[in-house]
């Protein structure tokens, strides 16, 4: 047994709760019922009582919870299943009784406890668990049942049926306590506002205004207490710690005075005190809502599928998907929801949801995941259930910028603000000790006014508030951002590297010569069917010239990134791609710089005919290059052939520092780590087709969006093609932001300076100082909006 556990008197070993009336178990230990002894039990089998010595008594009483049988927690396991196959299920729950460091520990210790679980993975925040299992070994009501064994059990109601209404309507009532006792206070202190000297009203009264202090100290005021002391027990100092010491100063000293019979204490200061940090709260929370950033992903992100209706395709919004719908999915897209693969079978990369880049084939009847990529060919299915935006979100984080810091401005203001914290608690001890000897009670209110002006808040949430804003603009004009921290990210690049192929040139404007004898319309029908299976550009303008052929059902199609694609139909093999590719041949054959590139097209290892494709910028490239230019430094690479250099050296002279081709997807990587090695912060835009490695190994990824079908988690942001020729402006904005940020963050810093300097002189009471605390936050965080808005509206952006 663990040596950190210690027997106690009549407190639960598990949780802290009284326990005097419980027998004692076999190990001299006292539990306050049957649960909190089974829990502590089923950690010493699985030798975890390590869970104890993070904190004191973490455990959660068990609670009496009638769960539903085995049968109707398998029906309801696909609310909370985002991948599934034979081998590994991945579920999300929702854990309520999470609360502690210990708590996170010992569920992330689920391998230890159930068999057939390969991970469970926290995010503390939101009080979410995730859990990978072996579905053959261990089923979703096993999982339950355990977690309900350890005392957390999971919330079972599908997460968009939650809402925060609870929480708001606590913090009204808090409210509402607060107030009624600082009314009714002021009314009982009359006789001192008045100088009677009756000594019975003054007994009286003066223990009423105690009784009445004491709801709004250990309710209204409670979570100040509670989060600093888990934060100290942590070893760390939020906050709330400067708010919990004057609170508790100014009771304790109006307890003593009237105790003593010595003064009548301050309980009129404290509650009205308490009264407005909780409307400053409440404030706030209003104001957050009103202009904060991520309200709903569905409302900025037009992420778009093809729906399948009387034998057409119709692009629709993702969350427009219902159960029922029909949806087609081009290769190397995502499965914009859960359903019922309805095509002979499919070959799908599922690393964006399991992190396994093994593709899983599937067969008719068999149930796709949203988020998983068709790899082999073009795929449809039927919607079960549809694409949620808490789904995609999550996708996004997790599949993109994984070893990436957090912002530079964000990091600053969070090690400035813990620094300040302790440098406030600091200088409200030197004030109290100044004043002390000088005037007792101007010391205490002195020394509580300069714990309650101080606002490391304000200091926390300058910068965010400004990249927030400037995220909501930027989708306004077509430039997703992964997270708002990437503003800051976007400010700091100064080299820009661009694919070529779909990303600087329009496919649309592409146009298709043939080399050689022209195919037949059997030859276009399987030429047309192979294309238009594929997403690469060049594969849409072939698809486009042999539009009028009819198309075929492949039974099987390949593409391999950099090299071509392969379809096989009767028995005959088509090939589509580099001539080593077509032919099979040994290694690819180098070609002099400005030579016309051919595409071979080989059927059956015989080559049947060849083309090439005539690049055109896209409408303001040119232009946006141009604008660039005084600004980055700036490169190219393509995987094509180098046919182009010539015509890109015409329209866009002397832009790029180095214009280099036939890069395949580890090449491009390569090219960017060693820009990034010399010191440069490389932003890479690219179409997300060949370069999603490239695309995270920069500072900053930008996938430029043909279509919303295309949407590719490995990137910062998204840009949609309408939106190339504002990237000039859009970058600008970018850099006016991280400007907006660092003034946001001065001022908070400004006036905090001056707020404690009147604090620590005695010439503002704590009342007043209660009330500038949230109006410093509300107003730093309005001059972040109003900056970032004045930026935008110069760059003509609003």
């Amino acid at each position: 047994m663990n040596n950190n556990i210690s027997a106690v008197e009549t407190v639960c070993q598990h949780c802290g709760a009284e326990a005097s009336g419980y027998p004692v178990s076999a190990d001299g230990l006292q539990f306050c019922c049957n649960g909190c002894e089974t829990v502590f039990h089923i950690l010493k089998d699985h030798n975890l009582c390590d869970y104890y010595r993070f904190e004191a008594h973490p455990g959660v009483r068990k609670a009496k919870v009638e769960l539903p049988s085995d049968d109707e927690l398998q029906v309801i396991a696909t609310e909370f299943t985002t991948y599934r196959d034979d081998q590994r299920q991945l579920c999300t729950l929702e854990i309520p009784e999470m609360h502690c460091a210990s708590c996170v520990w010992l569920l992330e210790k689920l391998p230890a406890l159930l068999q057939g679980v390969y991970s469970a993975r926290v995010d503390f925040v939101k009080k979410k668990l995730d859990v990978a299992f072996n579905p053959a070994i261990t089923g979703f009501p096993a999982l339950v049942r355990v977690l309900d064994s350890l005392g957390y059990t999971p919330s079972l109601i599908p997460g968009a049926a939650r809402s925060d209404a609870k929480a708001k309507g606590r913090t009204i009532l808090k409210l509402a306590v607060a107030g009624f006792a600082f009314g009714n206070i002021m009314l009982f202190s009359f006789p001192e506002y008045l100088g009677l000297t009756d000594a019975a009203f003054k007994f009286l009264f003066s223990w009423l205004n105690v009784a009445l202090s004491l709801p709004v100290v250990f309710f209204s005021a409670g979570h100040y207490f509670s989060k600093s002391l888990k934060s100290l027990k942590a070893r760390e100092v939020s906050v709330d710690v400067p708010l919990a010491l004057g609170l508790s100063a100014l009771w304790l000293r109006s307890v003593y005075e009237v105790i003593s019979a010595t003064g009548p204490g301050y309980f009129d200061s404290l509650t009205g005190l308490v009264f407005f940090l909780l409307i400053g709260t409440w404030l706030q929370e209003r104001t957050w809502e009103a202009i904060r950033f991520d309200r709903s992903a569905e409302r900025f992100f037009p992420l778009s599928a093809l729906r399948v209706k009387d034998g057409k395709t119709h692009a629709v919004r993702v969350f427009d998907l219902i159960p029922g719908d029909r949806v087609q999915v081009h290769h190397g897209t995502l499965i914009p929801g859960d359903g019922i693969l309805m095509s002979h079978s499919a070959l799908v990369d599922y690393s964006y949801v399991t992190g396994e880049s093994t593709p899983v084939y599937k067969v008719a009847g068999e149930m796709l995941y949203a988020g998983g990529r068709s790899v082999q060919g073009m795929l449809e299915f039927e919607v079960v259930r549809p694409f949620t935006e808490s789904r995609l979100q999550q996708m996004w984080s997790n599949a993109s910028e994984k070893g990436r810091p957090a912002s530079r401005i964000s990091r600053f203001a969070s090690q400035v603000s813990i620094w300040f914290t302790l440098g406030t608690l600091s200088l409200a001890l030197i004030t109290l000790l100044l004043w002390w000897p000088v005037n007792p009670s101007k010391a205490l209110f002195a020394a509580t006014a300069v714990l309650m002006v101080a606002c490391p808040c304000a200091l926390a949430i300058a910068s965010p508030f400004a990249f927030s804003n400037a995220s909501r603009i930027l989708g306004r004009r077509g430039f997703f951002l992964r997270n708002p921290d990437i503003v800051e990210t976007l400010a700091s690049v100064n080299h820009l590297v661009f694919d070529k192929t779909g990303t600087l040139t329009d496919p649309n404007e592409a146009s298709l010569e043939w080399t050689g004898p022209v195919p037949d319309q059997s030859l276009k029908s399987l030429i047309r069917s192979a294309a238009i299976a594929s997403t690469h550009p060049v594969s849409r303008v072939l698809a486009a010239a042999c539009s009028a052929a009819p198309l075929v059902n492949p039974e099987l199609f390949e593409e391999h990134s950099g090299q071509g694609i392969r379809m096989v139909h009767g028995g005959q093999e088509l090939r589509i791609g580099r001539k080593d590719w077509a032919l099979k041949l040994p290694s690819r054959e180098a070609e002099p710089m400005h030579e016309r590139a051919e595409t071979y097209i080989s059927l059956n290892g015989r080559v049947v005919a060849t083309f090439i494709t005539h690049n055109r910028l896209r409408k303001g490239a040119a232009e946006m290059l141009e604008q660039f230019k005084p600004v980055y430094r700036m490169s190219l690479l393509s995987g094509d052939s180098p046919k182009d250099h010539a015509y890109l050296e015409e329209q866009v002279p002397g832009v790029f520092d180095s214009m280099q081709f036939r890069q395949d997807p580890s090449m491009k990587v390569e090219a960017l780590r060693q820009l990034e090695s010399k010191g440069d912060k490389v932003m890479m835009l690219g179409d997300g087709l060949n370069d999603a490695g490239a695309l995270k190994a920069g500072h900053a990824g930008i996938v430029l969006a043909q279509d919303m079908t295309q949407f590719t988690p490995a990137s910062s942001g998204i840009l949609l093609q309408e939106s190339l020729e504002q990237l000039p402006r859009l970058m600008r904005f970018a850099r006016n932001t991280a400007r907006a940020g660092r003034e946001s963050f001065y001022i908070s810093l400004l006036y905090n300076a001056v707020g404690l300097y009147f604090a620590a002189t005695a010439q503002l009471s704590p009342l007043f100082a209660a009330v500038l605390m949230p109006v410093s936050s509300i107003s730093v965080a309005l001059f972040a909006v109003w900056r970032t808005r004045r930026f935008a509206k110069k760059e003509d952006l609003l």
